[in-house]
């Protein structure tokens, strides 16, 4: 089936991104705090961000949740 945006960079790294927030949800880490490392690093909104910044944005969100897991797991 053929997917809307599916060879759009952009549309990737925000499906990406998304998939990283829902996936940090359980240690707590939601759109609203993405948003606001988002304005913090670029000073912009996630749907104002770059293509390179959403992608920084989707690492950034899983090395916090990471973090915290493994502070959760000591």
């Amino acid at each position: 089936a053929h997917v809307e945006g599916a060879n759009n960079p952009d549309r990737i790294a925000e499906w990406k991104l998304s998939q990283e927030i829902d996936a940090a949800a359980a240690v707590g880490i939601t759109r609203r705090y993405a948003e606001e490392i988002c304005k913090r690093q670029f000073g912009c909104t996630i749907l104002e961000a770059t293509t390179k910044q959403k992608w920084n944005l989707m690492f950034t969100i899983r090395n916090r949740a990471a973090a915290k897991r493994k502070g959760q797991a000591a």
